[in-house]
């Protein structure tokens, strides 16, 4: 099977730094994205280099199976074997093992003594965010593998790589690369993968409740499971969660993450009782049953499945083209998980719809649809392509990068540009700012402009001559007039400034105080009456929010001078 440009750019940078003496790598991929084919190629050239064999380890049943079906289907040359429960590999014929976690790594166990650690070249670690050197039973394994410190006794292979896989390898998720792995050697994160057309493209809601979570506690970097399950499984927010499938995505195959096991049934029994066919599985249900439910999803024979953790990792279902979080979480790498079990790209599917149920949280931190974007807040994208309003949010945080999104109207985002706009051009321009203590603006492409109050201005004009020309200009109100006294002219712009400087300081000494732009005024607050009359320029509350006083002044001066220009 043919690697996608990204995954041959991922291969090609492992084995570049396992060359270079990088034994202990990670690669950031977005759920979707065909982490298995990488492994199936990195498994089949290091086999072939070094004759050795490969192994995957694994937290979870499902992760064991599919991991060994895929990388049959893209290579049958391995022979891949698994290592669980009833399940023994074949130690001589397999070259690929994939093994349970738990079965390899329980503390006092004598399986993991089936295999010499000095036959195996490659460790793959999936789902690597949960391999800290805390976590015992990972920390066993790389232990006998020789990726840790090795028990003198051994002669231990020096010479084996670690590779994990994880989809965002965040502090706040309670991981940290440097816990097990030296380096993040490849990243393809969920946007890119979008944009480049590998993903499907996202349509996402944001839909607010009642409950309150901030009473909630925090465990190991995400919400205390027990008290989220009572604080979420009522009837009012249940409802809502129904409610909302109904009316936005009637007809979609839904995939439905719920807290806990009871949040599960009760979730399960209020889409039954609308009439929707529903299914939902759990840790406890029967292979066999959960084998037949997930079929019937598949061919959709259910409409909407309800899970907790059961299918936040390993499920693939390429026909999901809805999700919908009703399990608030504090984790980037468990969102990411749950949005991505419906981001692979389908025949028919124009779109994945995420419908997020943002819940009342005031200052705790709740990862939203907006995190994986990298944008901080609840922003409510309406139904919108994400992509789409990620290009008019970054061009409004270019301009205000502390907006408060969760107050932003996405449908009226141009209008919040236009207002942030007004703030543009208010420092001093760099290609000036070197020359010059004073407050000089850019107005236009090569305009300069210093206000001295009482609409009164200094003004450098670059000429069609190709000369700056230098202007001591004052307004009339009444006769709605400017008259431009010629100052001087220069060559160049730096002489125009240092000219214009001089003659400011001859000519006006009390003004200085106004146009120094280290006075200690400008970090003041700023005034009621500047805010009036801001305001009577219609600007935006949250741009207000953000001025100060030198601000305030300067953006007053520049809304007066293009008002007379005809300009706004």
């Amino acid at each position: 099977m043919l690697l996608r440009p990204y995954q041959q750019e991922c291969l090609n940078n492992i084995e570049q730094k396992y060359k270079e003496g990088v034994k202990k790598q990670v690669m950031v991929l977005s759920t979707g994205t065909g982490k298995t084919i990488i492994f199936s190629h990195l498994a089949s050239n290091l086999i072939k280099h070094t004759g050795k064999k490969v192994l995957i380890i694994a937290h979870r049943e499902e992760l064991l199976t599919q991991a060994k079906e895929k990388l049959e289907r893209v290579n049958n040359l391995l022979k891949v074997g698994i290592e669980q429960a009833q399940n023994h590999a074949d130690r001589k014929e397999d070259n690929v093992i994939i093994a349970s976690v738990q079965t390899l790594g329980k503390t006092g166990t004598e399986r993991i003594k089936r295999f010499d650690p000095k036959e195996f070249c490659l460790i793959i670690v999936d789902e690597a965010h949960h391999a800290s050197k805390t976590n015992i039973t990972y920390s066993n394994i790389l232990k006998y593998f020789g990726v840790f410190k090795p028990e003198p006794e051994h002669d231990w292979n020096k010479e084996v790589l670690l590779l994990g896989c994880t989809a965002t390898p965040s502090r706040t998720d309670n991981f940290g690369i440097d816990q097990t792995f030296d380096e993040v050697v490849y990243s393809y994160p969920i946007v890119t993968g979008i944009q480049d057309g590998w993903l499907a493209r996202i349509k996402a809601y944001r839909v607010n409740t009642y409950t309150d979570l901030r009473d909630v506690h925090k465990v190991a970097g995400d919400f205390n499971l027990g008290e989220l399950g009572e604080a979420v499984n009522n009837e009012d927010r249940n409802g809502l969660i129904v409610k909302a499938y109904k009316a936005i995505t009637p007809d979609k195959q839904a995939l439905c993450f719920a807290v806990d096991v009871a949040h599960t049934q009760k979730l399960f029994e209020r889409f039954q009782e609308e009439g929707i066919k529903t299914g939902y599985v759990i840790g406890t249900t029967p292979k066999e049953e959960r084998a037949q439910s997930l079929e019937d999803f598949r061919n959709k024979k259910i409409q909407v499945m309800v899970n907790c953790v059961v299918l936040t990792e390993g499920y693939d279902n390429e026909s999901i083209d809805a999700i919908l979080i009703g399990r608030p979480t504090q984790s980037g790498i468990l969102f990411q998980q749950m949005v991505g079990r419906g981001t692979r790209i389908f025949e028919g599917k124009e779109f994945l719809t995420v419908i997020d149920f943002v819940d009342i949280t005031y200052k705790q931190h709740l990862v939203t649809t907006a995190s994986l974007l990298g944008l901080k807040g609840e922003l409510d994208f309406k139904g919108k392509d994400i992509l789409e309003v990620k290009e008019q949010v970054d061009k409004l945080l270019e301009l205000a990068p502390n907006a408060d999104l969760s107050k932003l109207d996405i449908d009226k985002i141009h209008l919040a540009i236009e207002e942030v706009d007004l703030l543009s051009g208010l420092k001093v321009p760099v290609e000036i700012e070197l020359h010059t203590n004073f407050e000089w603006h850019r107005y236009g492409e090569d305009n300069y402009r210093i206000g001295l109050g009482n609409d009164h201005h200094v003004t450098i004009q670059h000429t069609i001559t190709g000369e700056y020309q230098v202007t001591d200009d004052f307004y009339n109100r009444i006769t709605k007039n400017e008259t431009n006294k010629l100052i001087g002219k220069a060559k160049d712009l730096r002489t125009a400034v240092q000219g214009s400087d001089y003659y400011l300081q001859k000519t006006y000494p009390d003004q200085l105080i106004l146009i120094r732009r280290n006075a200690r005024w400008h970090q003041e607050p700023p005034s009621n009456a500047q805010l009036g009359l801001l305001r009577k320029f219609r600007v935006n509350e949250f741009v207000l929010a953000e001025l100060s006083k030198g601000d305030a002044s300067r953006l007053i001066t520049k809304l007066i001078y293009h008002e007379r220009k005809n300009k706004i």
